[in-house]
Protein backbone atom coordinates (compact mmCIF):
# COMPACT_ATOMS: atom_id res chain seq x y z
CA UNK A 1 0.00 0.00 0.00
CA UNK A 2 1.39 3.42 -0.96
CA UNK A 3 2.03 6.28 1.44
CA UNK A 4 -0.80 8.29 -0.05
CA UNK A 5 -3.24 5.53 0.84
CA UNK A 6 -2.09 5.74 4.47
CA UNK A 7 -2.54 9.50 4.35
CA UNK A 8 -5.79 10.25 2.51
CA UNK A 9 -5.74 13.88 3.64
CA UNK A 10 -2.40 14.36 1.82
CA UNK A 11 -3.76 12.85 -1.37
CA UNK A 12 -6.75 15.19 -1.20
CA UNK A 13 -4.51 18.22 -0.61
CA UNK A 14 -2.26 17.41 -3.57
CA UNK A 15 -5.25 16.89 -5.81
CA UNK A 16 -6.76 20.22 -4.81
CA UNK A 17 -3.52 22.07 -5.68
CA UNK A 18 -3.48 20.82 -9.26
CA UNK A 19 -4.97 23.31 -11.72
CA UNK A 20 -7.64 22.06 -14.00
CA UNK A 21 -6.83 22.34 -17.67
CA UNK A 22 -9.15 24.52 -19.75
CA UNK A 23 -11.30 22.56 -22.16
CA UNK A 24 -10.64 25.03 -24.97
CA UNK A 25 -7.89 27.64 -25.55
CA UNK A 26 -7.07 30.08 -28.32
CA UNK A 27 -4.01 29.56 -30.47
CA UNK A 28 -2.08 32.45 -28.81
CA UNK A 29 -2.54 31.17 -25.25
CA UNK A 30 -1.77 27.63 -26.36
CA UNK A 31 1.50 28.71 -27.96
CA UNK A 32 2.56 30.73 -24.90
CA UNK A 33 1.33 27.99 -22.55
CA UNK A 34 -0.81 30.27 -20.42
CA UNK A 35 -4.30 29.64 -19.08
CA UNK A 36 -7.03 30.78 -21.48
CA UNK A 37 -10.46 31.91 -20.29
CA UNK A 38 -12.14 32.24 -23.68
CA UNK A 39 -14.98 29.93 -22.55
CA UNK A 40 -15.59 32.09 -19.47
CA UNK A 41 -15.29 35.70 -20.69
CA UNK A 42 -15.95 35.04 -24.33
CA UNK A 43 -14.07 36.15 -27.43
CA UNK A 44 -11.43 37.66 -27.14
CA UNK A 45 -9.89 36.10 -24.05
CA UNK A 46 -8.32 38.21 -21.29
CA UNK A 47 -4.71 37.48 -22.35
CA UNK A 48 -5.28 38.44 -25.99
CA UNK A 49 -7.28 41.55 -25.07
CA UNK A 50 -4.62 42.85 -22.66
CA UNK A 51 -1.77 42.22 -25.13
CA UNK A 52 -3.73 43.36 -28.20
CA UNK A 53 -3.36 40.00 -29.91
CA UNK A 54 -5.80 38.48 -32.37
CA UNK A 55 -7.73 35.83 -30.49
CA UNK A 56 -8.23 32.82 -32.74
CA UNK A 57 -10.04 29.71 -31.51
CA UNK A 58 -9.61 26.82 -33.87
CA UNK A 59 -12.14 24.03 -33.97
CA UNK A 60 -10.80 20.63 -33.04
CA UNK A 61 -10.21 18.69 -36.21
CA UNK A 62 -11.47 15.19 -36.63
CA UNK A 63 -8.86 12.59 -37.32
CA UNK A 64 -10.64 11.35 -40.38
CA UNK A 65 -10.84 14.79 -42.02
CA UNK A 66 -7.69 15.85 -43.84
CA UNK A 67 -9.21 18.29 -46.30
CA UNK A 68 -6.83 21.25 -46.51
CA UNK A 69 -6.25 24.00 -49.03
CA UNK A 70 -3.06 23.25 -50.92
CA UNK A 71 -0.12 25.62 -50.71
CA UNK A 72 -0.28 26.19 -54.44
CA UNK A 73 -3.85 27.49 -54.21
CA UNK A 74 -2.85 29.85 -51.42
CA UNK A 75 0.18 31.05 -53.30
CA UNK A 76 -1.85 31.82 -56.41
CA UNK A 77 -4.43 33.81 -54.46
CA UNK A 78 -4.07 37.61 -54.42
CA UNK A 79 -4.45 37.87 -50.63
CA UNK A 80 -1.62 35.48 -49.81
CA UNK A 81 1.06 37.06 -47.60
CA UNK A 82 3.63 34.61 -46.19
CA UNK A 83 4.09 35.46 -42.54
CA UNK A 84 4.77 33.96 -39.14
CA UNK A 85 2.04 33.58 -36.52
CA UNK A 86 1.79 36.59 -34.27
CA UNK A 87 2.66 34.69 -31.11
CA UNK A 88 5.79 33.35 -32.83
CA UNK A 89 6.86 36.85 -33.88
CA UNK A 90 6.32 38.06 -30.31
CA UNK A 91 9.03 35.71 -29.07
CA UNK A 92 11.39 35.70 -32.06
CA UNK A 93 11.30 39.25 -33.46
CA UNK A 94 13.12 41.86 -31.30
CA UNK A 95 10.98 44.81 -30.19
CA UNK A 96 7.97 43.33 -32.02
CA UNK A 97 5.46 44.67 -29.52
CA UNK A 98 7.00 48.16 -29.85
CA UNK A 99 6.84 48.24 -33.65
CA UNK A 100 3.55 46.37 -33.87
CA UNK A 101 1.49 49.55 -34.01
CA UNK A 102 3.47 51.06 -36.86
CA UNK A 103 3.42 47.89 -38.95
CA UNK A 104 -0.29 48.54 -39.45
CA UNK A 105 0.51 51.55 -41.58
CA UNK A 106 0.67 49.25 -44.60
CA UNK A 107 3.32 48.43 -47.11
CA UNK A 108 4.51 50.93 -49.67
CA UNK A 109 2.54 53.82 -48.25
CA UNK A 110 3.71 57.23 -49.27
CA UNK A 111 1.48 59.22 -46.94
CA UNK A 112 3.11 60.97 -44.00
CA UNK A 113 1.10 61.93 -40.92
CA UNK A 114 1.95 65.59 -40.83
CA UNK A 115 -1.21 67.59 -41.35
CA UNK A 116 -1.71 69.24 -44.70
CA UNK A 117 1.90 70.20 -45.34
CA UNK A 118 3.23 69.47 -48.81
CA UNK A 119 6.59 68.10 -49.90
CA UNK A 120 9.13 70.62 -51.12
CA UNK A 121 10.30 70.64 -54.71
CA UNK A 122 13.87 71.61 -53.89
CA UNK A 123 16.76 69.15 -54.26
CA UNK A 124 16.07 67.12 -51.14
CA UNK A 125 17.72 64.01 -49.72
CA UNK A 126 17.08 60.90 -51.79
CA UNK A 127 15.57 59.27 -48.72
CA UNK A 128 12.46 61.44 -49.11
CA UNK A 129 11.54 59.47 -52.20
CA UNK A 130 12.77 56.00 -51.29
CA UNK A 131 14.38 54.25 -48.29
CA UNK A 132 17.90 55.45 -47.68
CA UNK A 133 20.46 52.94 -48.96
CA UNK A 134 22.93 54.00 -46.28
CA UNK A 135 20.52 53.38 -43.45
CA UNK A 136 20.81 50.18 -41.47
CA UNK A 137 17.13 50.25 -40.60
CA UNK A 138 14.63 47.82 -42.05
CA UNK A 139 11.28 48.58 -43.63
CA UNK A 140 9.61 48.66 -40.23
CA UNK A 141 11.93 51.42 -39.02
CA UNK A 142 11.31 53.41 -42.21
CA UNK A 143 7.57 53.12 -41.62
CA UNK A 144 8.08 54.28 -38.04
CA UNK A 145 10.04 57.34 -39.21
CA UNK A 146 7.36 58.10 -41.79
CA UNK A 147 4.72 57.87 -39.08
CA UNK A 148 6.69 60.38 -36.99
CA UNK A 149 6.87 62.79 -39.93
CA UNK A 150 10.65 62.98 -40.19
CA UNK A 151 10.48 62.93 -44.00
CA UNK A 152 8.11 65.90 -44.07
CA UNK A 153 9.40 69.35 -45.01
CA UNK A 154 7.65 72.69 -45.46
CA UNK A 155 6.66 73.93 -48.91
CA UNK A 156 9.46 75.27 -51.08
CA UNK A 157 8.92 78.99 -50.47
CA UNK A 158 8.78 78.55 -46.67
CA UNK A 159 11.80 76.26 -46.71
CA UNK A 160 13.74 78.97 -48.55
CA UNK A 161 12.75 81.53 -45.92
CA UNK A 162 13.76 79.20 -43.07
CA UNK A 163 17.22 78.63 -44.51
CA UNK A 164 17.65 82.34 -45.31
CA UNK A 165 16.68 83.27 -41.73
CA UNK A 166 19.08 80.70 -40.30
CA UNK A 167 22.09 82.02 -42.20
CA UNK A 168 21.13 85.68 -41.83
CA UNK A 169 20.50 85.71 -38.07
CA UNK A 170 22.00 82.62 -36.43
CA UNK A 171 24.84 81.26 -38.53
CA UNK A 172 27.36 84.08 -38.13
CA UNK A 173 27.38 83.78 -34.33
CA UNK A 174 27.53 79.97 -34.45
CA UNK A 175 29.30 79.16 -37.76
CA UNK A 176 29.45 75.36 -37.52
CA UNK A 177 27.98 74.77 -41.01
CA UNK A 178 29.87 75.33 -44.25
CA UNK A 179 27.56 77.85 -45.91
CA UNK A 180 28.93 77.36 -49.42
CA UNK A 181 28.73 73.56 -49.31
CA UNK A 182 25.25 73.68 -47.79
CA UNK A 183 23.87 75.95 -50.52
CA UNK A 184 25.60 73.96 -53.24
CA UNK A 185 23.84 70.84 -52.01
CA UNK A 186 20.58 72.70 -51.46
CA UNK A 187 20.52 74.23 -54.92
CA UNK A 188 21.81 71.09 -56.63
CA UNK A 189 25.02 72.45 -58.18
CA UNK A 190 28.70 71.90 -57.42
CA UNK A 191 31.91 73.91 -57.92
CA UNK A 192 31.93 73.42 -61.70
CA UNK A 193 28.26 74.38 -62.12
CA UNK A 194 27.47 70.85 -63.27
CA UNK A 195 24.20 69.34 -62.03
CA UNK A 196 24.49 66.95 -59.14
CA UNK A 197 22.45 63.80 -58.69
CA UNK A 198 19.93 65.88 -56.73
CA UNK A 199 20.72 64.27 -53.42
CA UNK A 200 20.38 67.54 -51.55
CA UNK A 201 21.66 68.35 -48.05
CA UNK A 202 21.55 65.93 -45.14
CA UNK A 203 18.00 65.38 -43.92
CA UNK A 204 19.20 65.31 -40.30
CA UNK A 205 21.00 68.64 -40.68
CA UNK A 206 18.07 70.13 -42.59
CA UNK A 207 15.62 69.26 -39.81
CA UNK A 208 18.04 70.72 -37.24
CA UNK A 209 18.30 73.92 -39.29
CA UNK A 210 14.50 74.14 -39.45
CA UNK A 211 14.33 73.68 -35.69
CA UNK A 212 16.76 76.58 -35.23
CA UNK A 213 15.12 78.82 -37.83
CA UNK A 214 11.70 78.42 -36.20
CA UNK A 215 12.91 80.84 -33.50
CA UNK A 216 13.30 83.69 -36.01
CA UNK A 217 10.45 83.26 -38.48
CA UNK A 218 7.42 85.58 -38.35
CA UNK A 219 4.36 84.02 -36.76
CA UNK A 220 2.41 84.06 -40.04
CA UNK A 221 5.04 81.75 -41.52
CA UNK A 222 4.87 79.50 -38.47
CA UNK A 223 1.11 79.18 -38.95
CA UNK A 224 1.56 78.59 -42.66
CA UNK A 225 3.81 75.65 -41.76
CA UNK A 226 0.90 74.15 -39.84
CA UNK A 227 1.76 75.15 -36.25
CA UNK A 228 -0.21 77.31 -33.85
CA UNK A 229 2.75 78.37 -31.72
CA UNK A 230 6.48 78.83 -32.15
CA UNK A 231 7.11 76.37 -29.34
CA UNK A 232 5.11 73.72 -31.17
CA UNK A 233 7.17 74.22 -34.32
CA UNK A 234 10.47 74.03 -32.47
CA UNK A 235 9.39 70.95 -30.55
CA UNK A 236 8.24 69.18 -33.71
CA UNK A 237 11.41 69.78 -35.71
CA UNK A 238 13.61 68.94 -32.74
CA UNK A 239 11.77 65.64 -32.31
CA UNK A 240 12.18 64.80 -35.99
CA UNK A 241 15.91 65.46 -35.86
CA UNK A 242 16.09 63.45 -32.66
CA UNK A 243 14.47 60.39 -34.28
CA UNK A 244 16.83 60.60 -37.25
CA UNK A 245 19.82 60.68 -34.93
CA UNK A 246 18.61 57.89 -32.65
CA UNK A 247 17.92 55.62 -35.62
CA UNK A 248 21.47 56.21 -36.99
CA UNK A 249 20.01 57.63 -40.19
CA UNK A 250 22.96 59.91 -41.00
CA UNK A 251 26.25 58.07 -41.69
CA UNK A 252 28.51 61.17 -41.70
CA UNK A 253 29.98 61.85 -38.26
CA UNK A 254 30.64 65.57 -38.92
CA UNK A 255 27.03 66.08 -39.98
CA UNK A 256 25.86 64.33 -36.82
CA UNK A 257 28.01 66.67 -34.71
CA UNK A 258 26.63 69.75 -36.46
CA UNK A 259 23.03 68.62 -35.98
CA UNK A 260 23.60 67.73 -32.32
CA UNK A 261 25.10 71.14 -31.60
CA UNK A 262 22.02 72.79 -33.07
CA UNK A 263 19.74 70.44 -31.15
CA UNK A 264 21.52 71.38 -27.92
CA UNK A 265 19.84 74.80 -28.10
CA UNK A 266 16.52 73.22 -27.10
CA UNK A 267 15.89 73.37 -23.37
CA UNK A 268 12.43 72.58 -22.04
CA UNK A 269 13.04 71.82 -18.36
CA UNK A 270 15.36 69.96 -16.02
CA UNK A 271 12.72 67.23 -15.78
CA UNK A 272 13.46 66.23 -19.36
CA UNK A 273 16.16 63.56 -19.31
CA UNK A 274 17.55 64.38 -22.75
CA UNK A 275 17.80 68.15 -22.58
CA UNK A 276 20.48 70.57 -23.72
CA UNK A 277 23.28 69.07 -21.60
CA UNK A 278 22.68 65.60 -23.07
CA UNK A 279 22.81 66.69 -26.72
CA UNK A 280 25.91 68.80 -26.19
CA UNK A 281 27.59 65.83 -24.54
CA UNK A 282 26.72 63.64 -27.54
CA UNK A 283 28.23 66.19 -29.93
CA UNK A 284 31.39 66.61 -27.85
CA UNK A 285 31.90 62.85 -27.55
CA UNK A 286 31.64 62.40 -31.32
CA UNK A 287 33.92 65.40 -31.92
CA UNK A 288 36.60 64.06 -29.61
CA UNK A 289 36.28 60.63 -31.18
CA UNK A 290 36.84 62.20 -34.60
CA UNK A 291 39.89 64.09 -33.34
CA UNK A 292 38.47 67.59 -33.74
CA UNK A 293 40.07 68.68 -30.46
CA UNK A 294 43.57 68.36 -31.95
CA UNK A 295 45.07 70.68 -34.54
CA UNK A 296 45.56 69.18 -38.00
CA UNK A 297 47.06 71.45 -40.65
CA UNK A 298 46.75 68.79 -43.37
CA UNK A 299 43.01 68.34 -42.94
CA UNK A 300 41.23 69.75 -46.05
CA UNK A 301 38.31 70.84 -43.87
CA UNK A 302 40.56 72.27 -41.15
CA UNK A 303 38.74 75.61 -40.94
CA UNK A 304 35.33 73.95 -40.66
CA UNK A 305 36.60 71.48 -38.08
CA UNK A 306 38.09 74.33 -36.05
CA UNK A 307 34.77 76.18 -36.09
CA UNK A 308 32.86 73.05 -35.09
CA UNK A 309 35.21 72.38 -32.20
CA UNK A 310 34.89 75.91 -30.87
CA UNK A 311 31.14 75.50 -31.23
CA UNK A 312 31.46 72.51 -28.89
CA UNK A 313 33.51 74.57 -26.43
CA UNK A 314 31.02 77.44 -26.46
CA UNK A 315 28.03 75.16 -25.84
CA UNK A 316 29.91 73.30 -23.11
CA UNK A 317 30.77 76.49 -21.22
CA UNK A 318 27.34 78.11 -21.53
CA UNK A 319 25.45 74.98 -20.49
CA UNK A 320 27.73 74.41 -17.51
CA UNK A 321 27.34 78.06 -16.51
CA UNK A 322 23.56 78.00 -16.88
CA UNK A 323 22.70 74.59 -15.41
CA UNK A 324 25.47 74.11 -12.84
CA UNK A 325 26.49 70.82 -14.42
CA UNK A 326 30.14 69.84 -14.94
CA UNK A 327 32.04 70.70 -18.11
CA UNK A 328 32.91 68.02 -20.63
CA UNK A 329 35.91 69.82 -22.17
CA UNK A 330 39.14 70.71 -20.40
CA UNK A 331 41.39 73.09 -22.32
CA UNK A 332 44.56 71.21 -21.34
CA UNK A 333 43.38 68.28 -23.48
CA UNK A 334 42.95 70.42 -26.62
CA UNK A 335 45.47 71.78 -29.14
CA UNK A 336 43.11 73.70 -31.43
CA UNK A 337 44.20 77.36 -31.69
CA UNK A 338 41.86 80.28 -31.11
CA UNK A 339 39.68 81.28 -34.04
CA UNK A 340 40.75 83.98 -36.47
CA UNK A 341 38.85 86.05 -39.00
CA UNK A 342 40.34 83.92 -41.79
CA UNK A 343 38.85 80.76 -40.23
CA UNK A 344 35.36 82.27 -40.30
CA UNK A 345 35.49 84.03 -43.68
CA UNK A 346 33.02 82.65 -46.23
CA UNK A 347 32.02 83.65 -49.74
CA UNK A 348 29.13 86.06 -49.80
CA UNK A 349 29.62 87.45 -46.28
CA UNK A 350 28.02 90.84 -45.76
CA UNK A 351 29.32 93.62 -43.52
CA UNK A 352 26.97 92.49 -40.77
CA UNK A 353 28.15 88.89 -41.11
CA UNK A 354 31.78 89.94 -40.67
CA UNK A 355 30.90 92.06 -37.63
CA UNK A 356 28.95 89.25 -35.94
CA UNK A 357 31.74 86.76 -36.62
CA UNK A 358 34.21 89.11 -34.97
CA UNK A 359 31.92 89.20 -31.93
CA UNK A 360 31.89 85.40 -31.97
CA UNK A 361 35.70 85.31 -31.87
CA UNK A 362 35.65 87.49 -28.75
CA UNK A 363 32.95 85.23 -27.34
CA UNK A 364 35.21 82.18 -27.66
CA UNK A 365 37.92 84.08 -25.78
CA UNK A 366 35.41 84.89 -23.04
CA UNK A 367 34.52 81.19 -22.79
CA UNK A 368 38.15 80.44 -21.99
CA UNK A 369 37.88 82.71 -18.96
CA UNK A 370 34.51 81.16 -18.05
CA UNK A 371 36.31 77.85 -17.65
CA UNK A 372 38.48 79.39 -14.93
CA UNK A 373 35.41 80.75 -13.16
CA UNK A 374 33.68 77.37 -13.27
CA UNK A 375 36.75 75.63 -11.83
CA UNK A 376 36.93 77.89 -8.75
CA UNK A 377 37.52 75.91 -5.59
CA UNK A 378 35.28 76.37 -2.57
CA UNK A 379 37.28 74.45 0.05
CA UNK A 380 39.81 77.02 1.23
CA UNK A 381 38.45 80.52 1.84
CA UNK A 382 41.83 82.18 1.43
CA UNK A 383 42.50 80.31 -1.77
CA UNK A 384 39.09 81.20 -3.12
CA UNK A 385 39.72 84.92 -2.63
CA UNK A 386 42.97 84.67 -4.57
CA UNK A 387 41.28 82.75 -7.36
CA UNK A 388 38.49 85.32 -7.54
CA UNK A 389 41.01 88.11 -7.96
CA UNK A 390 42.76 86.24 -10.77
CA UNK A 391 39.47 85.60 -12.58
CA UNK A 392 38.32 89.22 -12.16
CA UNK A 393 41.64 90.49 -13.50
CA UNK A 394 41.37 88.14 -16.51
CA UNK A 395 37.82 89.29 -17.29
CA UNK A 396 38.79 92.95 -16.97
CA UNK A 397 41.71 92.33 -19.29
CA UNK A 398 39.39 90.70 -21.83
CA UNK A 399 36.99 93.65 -21.60
CA UNK A 400 39.83 96.14 -22.00
CA UNK A 401 41.14 94.43 -25.14
CA UNK A 402 37.70 94.11 -26.73
CA UNK A 403 37.75 95.53 -30.28
CA UNK A 404 35.43 98.35 -31.26
CA UNK A 405 33.19 96.11 -33.36
CA UNK A 406 32.34 94.05 -30.25
CA UNK A 407 31.82 96.96 -27.82
CA UNK A 408 28.24 97.74 -26.87
CA UNK A 409 28.76 101.37 -25.74
CA UNK A 410 31.06 102.46 -28.54
CA UNK A 411 30.08 105.56 -30.51
CA UNK A 412 32.39 104.66 -33.39
CA UNK A 413 30.56 101.58 -34.59
CA UNK A 414 31.25 100.73 -38.21
CA UNK A 415 28.28 98.36 -38.38
CA UNK A 416 25.06 99.24 -36.56
CA UNK A 417 22.71 96.58 -37.93
CA UNK A 418 20.21 94.86 -35.68
CA UNK A 419 22.01 91.50 -35.68
CA UNK A 420 25.43 92.82 -34.55
CA UNK A 421 23.74 94.90 -31.83
CA UNK A 422 21.86 91.81 -30.64
CA UNK A 423 25.00 89.72 -30.23
CA UNK A 424 26.97 92.55 -28.62
CA UNK A 425 24.29 92.73 -25.95
CA UNK A 426 24.35 88.95 -25.52
CA UNK A 427 28.11 89.13 -25.07
CA UNK A 428 27.75 91.67 -22.25
CA UNK A 429 24.91 89.73 -20.63
CA UNK A 430 27.10 86.64 -20.40
CA UNK A 431 29.96 88.73 -18.97
CA UNK A 432 27.73 90.15 -16.23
Amino acid sequence: MSQLQHRPFLSKEIGSCQKKRARKACSGCRARKVRCDVLIVGHPCTQCRDNEFECIVKERKKRQMKAMVSFKEKRDSADFVPSMPEHTMLHQVPFYSFFKTFARLGRGTQQVAAGNMQQSEVALPISLREPCTNSTGDDLEIEFLKHKGVFTLPPKHILDECIAAYFRIFHSFFPIVDKVDFFNAYEGVNHDDRPLERQGPSLLLLQAVLFTAASFLPMEKIREMGFNTRQHARSTYHQRARYLYEFNYEPNIITNIQALLLMSHYYTSMVEQKHTWFWAHQAISLAQGAGLHHQSARQPKRKLWTRIWWGCVVRDRLIALGTGRPMHIISLDCTVPILTAADLAEAGDSEEDCAVKQVFIEFTKLCQHIEGVLLLSSTDEGLVQGQHKVCEAALQGWLHDLPQVARRDSTAQTCTGETPVLYRNILYLILK
